[in-house]
């Protein structure tokens, strides 16, 4: 929003107070503040990206009057604490030198027991600092103009209370705005403590902002035990820890990609699997609990990023959030504005078009609203359950769980092969005594099951009710990277 100056007012003869930014002091090591792209001594910038636009003759930038000399003329005498409170004249290339911290009143330096200028449920008499007001101007402004979504930066970073005031203003200008917050568990170093001792007591960011007003947080840990089977030497037993289950799960948002993560089609992360490795993953993911879930722009049509050094981002197998870029495969699909996906392959029409009915089956009422019983503890001593050669123990690329939803009595199982080579045959299903119970079948009946994913010949089973725990669900063959989404039903 143009017309809010920020830090335009401030008196800038504190590092702390209520209403102003946190500046830097004057010290042995600076002003003025040196920027981690320039090597002054070297006299030459540290980035491949700075170098595409270096003019060396002179020290400019083409067309330009200024020399680059790795100065940042605004912050000559009172330079501000970068967004990862970095308190120094001289980033590193490593911390966010692009950006400037903003005070919401609670002063960073002093860790869980910093001081708060900022009203909490302690001291709700304290005035709401200028900088609130300015961002509840700013996303009053962009509401106004149609904007009802909101991603929120790091949100563990600012104070939970300065979220359950701006996200209440915010809804009483639209009531349906949704706020989604980028948040992780057990950043200590950039983490604001909850003022509120109850919710402080349970160490948990995503917890506090969930209860500030926010309508989903990110769901990173699921997702990270996924890519660590790829990347390190993760099972899919790993799993079941990382699901988040109760009201933290149910409002944690699972996604396969964000802008901050890497393509999950990349020949550089996930194992280098390409696109397929997407289609398991996100079943996975999005079937775990009733929170949202997000398909990243591009990953529909397998995005690789493999367009070379993108810009800030170099080439790390990302689509650059820094820069104008390009998207080729999204681009594919666009078509010069037609949007009907004519110049993609028939792989990624197929990709696709597998996308929109994974999200479709999660209409399910048992995926909607359903419990979660993991089955890979009631079959890791079962050597049917997808145990390959050499193990002793299975659930390495074997994965399943049962949603069940009580009051419209559906249930879904939920079967996959995490593994990019080897077919699974043969695989018996044990379910658990809770999922058998959730179930309730009435003695004598059969178990059926019938794949939901599938665009044509879904893949089916039976098994008798009375042997699920004993002798389990025959499955079909699981091909490398398959997902299978059974309706369940009873015959008699």
């Amino acid at each position: 929003h143009p017309e809010r100056d920020f830090g335009k007012d401030d008196q800038a003869t504190e590092f702390f107070s209520g209403d102003d930014f946190y500046y830097l002091k004057p010290g042995s090591d600076g002003p003025p503040l040196h920027l981690a792209t320039f090597d002054r001594k070297k006299k030459q910038p540290t980035t491949p990206t700075t170098r595409v636009i270096w003019d060396d003759k002179d020290n400019r930038f083409p067309g330009l009057k200024e020399k680059i000399d790795g100065l940042f003329p605004p912050e000559q005498k009172r330079g501000r604490v970068t967004g990862d409170n970095q308190n120094t004249w001289r980033p590193s290339q490593e911390c966010w030198y692009e950006t400037c911290k903003l005070n919401y009143g609670y002063d960073f330096t002093q860790g869980a027991k910093g001081k708060r200028k900022h009203p909490t449920v302690l001291q709700p008499e304290v005035p709401v600092p200028n900088l609130w007001k300015k961002m509840d101007a700013i996303m009053s402004y962009w509401q106004e103009i149609g904007v009802d979504g909101f991603r929120c930066d790091v949100s563990h970073i600012i104070p939970s209370e300065f979220w359950h005031w701006a996200l209440a203003r915010a809804r009483t200008r639209n009531p349906r705005t949704y706020f989604y917050a980028e948040c992780y568990e057990g950043d200590t170093r950039l983490e604001v403590p909850d003022a509120n001792p109850e919710l402080a007591s349970y160490h948990s960011n995503p917890l506090s902002l969930i209860e500030a007003g926010f309508s989903s947080v990110y769901g990173h840990d699921a997702y990270k035990g996924l890519m660590k089977i790829y990347e390190e030497s993760g099972w899919a037993n790993d799993l079941d820890s990382l699901t988040r289950p109760g009201f933290v799960g149910d409002n944690s948002l699972r996604y396969a990609e964000n802008h901050d993560e890497c393509r999950i089609a990349s020949t550089q992360h996930w194992g280098g699997h390409g696109m397929s490795v997407g289609r398991v993953v996100s079943t996975v993911l999005f079937a775990l609990s009733r929170g949202p879930v997000m398909v990243y722009y591009g990953q529909e049509v397998g995005e690789a990023a493999t367009v070379g050094a993108a810009g800030f981002e170099l080439d790390k197998g990302r689509t650059t959030f820094f820069d104008y870029w390009s998207v080729p495969e999204l681009q594919k699909w666009y078509h010069d504005g037609s949007c009907d996906g004519s110049d993609l392959s028939i792989e990624q029409k197929e990709l696709r078009a597998f996308y929109g009915r994974t999200l479709q089956s999660l209409t399910h009422p048992a995926l909607a609203q359903g419990n979660f019983y993991p089955l890979n503890p009631a079959n890791q001593s079962n050597p049917a359950y997808g145990r390959l050669s050499g193990e002793t123990t299975s659930g390495h690329w074997m994965y399943s769980f049962l949603r069940n939803d009580p009051v419209n009595q559906k249930s879904v199982l939920v079967a996959v092969n995490l593994h990019p080579t080897q077919t699974l045959s043969g695989v018996r299903c044990l379910l658990s005594k809770e999922s058998a119970a959730a179930l309730a079948l009435p003695t004598g009946t059969t178990l059926t099951g019938t794949d939901l994913l599938a665009s044509t010949n879904p893949a089916t089973f039976s098994a008798p009710a009375d042997t699920l725990t004993s002798q389990g669900v025959p499955l079909p063959d699981l091909p490398p990277f398959s997902s299978y989404y059974f309706d369940l039903s009873t015959q008699k």
